[in-house]
């Protein structure tokens, strides 16, 4: 097959479709680790909805996300996500 007939393949393939955020508890936020860049990060639902991204490239700062982004980050292929309490987070940002 010559390079002009190849098929596009997706950067990245999502996982199944399902919202990742949707899987944490109250207490719980949803950690995410991508293996390849060594980087992990955080997503937090506030009550009012919002959703908040705190990523080790930045110190864990706070920074506020469309839900639709971090819901695509975390469903991509690479990224290994699960819903841990926020101790984790509060451990990763130095505050306990």
């Amino acid at each position: 097959m010559s390079q002009s007939q190849q098929t596009a393949r997706p950067i990245g393939r999502l996982q199944a479709q399902r919202d990742p955020l949707a899987d944490c508890d109250d207490d719980q936020v949803l950690r995410c680790d991508d293996p390849t860049t060594g980087w992990r990060w955080f997503y937090e639902v506030r009550g009012d909805g919002r959703v908040e991204r705190y990523h080790e490239y930045h110190g864990y700062g706070r920074e506020i996300v469309p839900r639709e982004h971090a819901s695509e980050t975390a469903r991509l292929e690479r990224v290994e996500s699960v819903a841990v309490s926020r101790v984790h987070l509060a451990v990763a940002r130095g505050d306990v």
